[in-house]
């Protein structure tokens, strides 16, 4: 069995001006030159200098006429992007992350190089959260809005809903939609309309000992009906619910926010995913040491050392 998280990364498009939707198109609006630019330093601002008019000085010999000054070449117009991000996705980023970030601002700016990219760190939570300065400048300043944003599924829903990102149903080329896992494309979804891309995905797996269990278990009954083990992280971090209930509960078709946005639960629902735990440890599927269990990494040692079947 595999369940998706509720945790996403998504890249989103905040839109003042035209000109950053005709990047994100097909064709990009932009053509790339057969030689591509250089740019001096990477850091977290990429800038790749527009070209500049020249005049060229044509000399003749045996005329004493001045040098004929040719026809200045137009200057290519600049595209300037804002790039709104959290140090986890820039090329600040740990180890092979920010590599990976900075090699893929140059590998466009190369392919592109009448756009510039500028990218702006944001903290992850808080009042100084890519979230938080979208509602704060929406209202006060939508001229500095930038471009492109990252935000978790949460910040996404509510920056969609107040009105600072484009929606992209139009804008994406309909193979790469087509193309996405179902739950990525959830992630990116508000109110019908896909609203970001999907970058990242917190991914739970459900493993199980081949040698404990001869039929694959595809379902939560399934599970239940096991005569070994199934732990699983139930305590929780923080006075937090954990993933493990979460994805138990949506996938009896809960929801988390109502049709106005708003924070709800289903009571019904949240009835029938405890009452499973009540089913699972009255058939001794289910002990009740997994209530101290915080974390995945909790559970791997009694798994790999072959004391439970499922995990």
């Amino acid at each position: 069995m595999l369940g998706f998280g509720p945790a996403a990364r998504i890249t989103a498009i905040c839109c003042p001006t035209r000109m950053a939707l005709l990047l994100l198109t097909a064709g990009c609006g932009l053509q790339s030159p057969p030689t591509p630019a250089t740019t001096d330093s990477i850091s977290d601002t990429i800038v790749t200098p527009s070209m500049s008019p020249t005049t060229i000085l044509s000399p003749t010999e045996n005329t004493p006429s001045p040098p004929v000054e040719a026809s200045p070449v137009a200057p290519e117009t600049t595209i300037n992007l804002t790039f709104w991000t959290v140090e986890a996705v820039s090329s600040q980023a740990d180890g092979e992350a920010g590599e990976a970030f900075g090699d893929g601002l140059r590998a466009f700016e190369n392919a592109y190089p009448t756009a510039s990219v500028s990218v702006v760190l944001k903290n992850d939570t808080g009042t100084g959260s890519v979230l938080g300065y979208l509602r704060t400048a929406s209202q006060v300043a939508p001229s500095v809005l930038p471009d492109v944003v990252v935000l978790d599924t949460v910040g996404l829903a509510a920056a969609a809903r107040a009105g600072t990102l484009v929606p992209l149903d139009e804008l994406i080329s309909p193979a790469i939609i087509d193309d996405m896992l179902p739950a990525a494309r959830a992630a990116g979804t508000v109110d019908d309309q896909l609203m970001g891309i999907a970058f990242e995905l917190d991914v739970e797996h459900l493993i199980y000992n081949t040698s404990k269990i001869t039929g694959t278990p595809v379902t939560w009954s399934d599970v239940l009906s096991l005569t070994t083990p199934y732990v699983f992280p139930a305590k929780g971090r923080n006075g937090l619910v954990n993933d493990a209930f979460l994805i138990q509960y949506l996938a009896l078709g809960g929801k988390l926010q109502d049709d106005e946005g708003n924070p709800m639960l289903d009571q019904q629902l949240l009835v029938s995913a405890l009452d499973y735990y009540r089913q699972g440890s009255e058939v001794g599927v289910i002990p009740a040491d997994v209530l101290e269990v915080g974390g995945t990494e909790d559970i791997w040692p009694a798994y790999v050392t072959a004391e439970v079947g499922v995990a």
